[in-house]
C-alpha cells in the first residue's frame, strides 16, 4: 500500500461540516485507510484579501489507489460536497490536494506530485509538520519540520480550538 498525504480546505458554507464530510468519504471507501488528521487550522486566504477565512487540515491515508484513481476519487468528493470549478484564488465548499504520495515525483497537465507548492504555504506545512515532521518529500533535501522553519514565524494560521474538531476521528489526531 502507499502512503499518501492530502491537504484539505474550505471557506465557503459549513466549512468544518464540509471538512468532515470529505474525511467520511475517504474513510468509507474501501482502498483508503487513514492514519493520521491534523488539527484544523484557521487561516488566512492566499491570493485574494475579498476571500473569507480557510480551514485547512492535513491528511495522511494509506491506499492501493493508483495517484491517478485518488486524484480522480478526491474530484469526485469535491464535486459531491458542492466543488464546481477548479481555479486558483477562487473560493471553494472543498478543496482537497495530493501532496505527497510515496516516492512519486511526476509532472503533468492534471496532477503534480509532490504538491509543485507545498514548501510555500504556511496552511499546509503547519498541519502536516503535526502529522508528518520528520517526513521528507521526494525531490526535496528537508523534512517538513524544516521546510516550516526555513518558510518562517506561520502568518495567518490559527489552530481551531475546539475539543473534538473531527468527532469520532479525533483519535487520530497525534497526540
Amino acid at each position: 500500500m502507499s502512503t499518501v498525504y492530502l491537504g484539505l480546505g474550505s471557506n465557503l458554507s459549513q466549512r468544518q461540516q464540509l471538512l468532515y464530510q470529505a474525511v467520511e468519504k475517504l474513510y468509507a471507501h474501501n482502498n483508503i485507510e487513514i492514519q493520521k488528521l491534523s488539527s484544523i487550522y484557521e487561516t488566512e486566504p492566499v491570493g485574494s484579501s475579498l476571500q473569507s477565512r480557510y480551514l485547512n487540515a492535513a491528511c495522511k491515508l494509506k491506499t492501493e489507489l493508483s495517484p491517478k484513481e485518488l486524484l480522480e476519487l478526491t474530484k469526485k468528493i469535491e464535486f459531491d460536497l458542492g466543488r464546481r470549478k477548479k481555479g486558483n484564488w477562487e473560493s471553494r465548499f472543498i478543496d482537497l490536494d495530493l501532496l505527497v504520495y510515496d516516492e512519486v515525483i511526476t509532472e503533468s497537465e492534471d496532477l503534480n506530485l509532490p504538491h509543485p507548492l507545498l514548501a510555500q504555504r504556511w496552511f499546509v506545512l503547519v498541519p502536516m509538520s503535526e502529522i508528518a515532521p520528520e517526513l521528507t518529500p521526494p525531490g526535496y533535501s528537508h523534512t517538513i519540520k524544516e521546510l516550516l522553519a526555513q518558510l518562517g514565524e506561520p502568518q495567518g494560521v490559527y489552530k481551531l480550538n475546539q475539543n473534538e474538531p473531527w468527532g469520532k476521528y479525533s483519535h487520530l489526531i497525534p497526540g
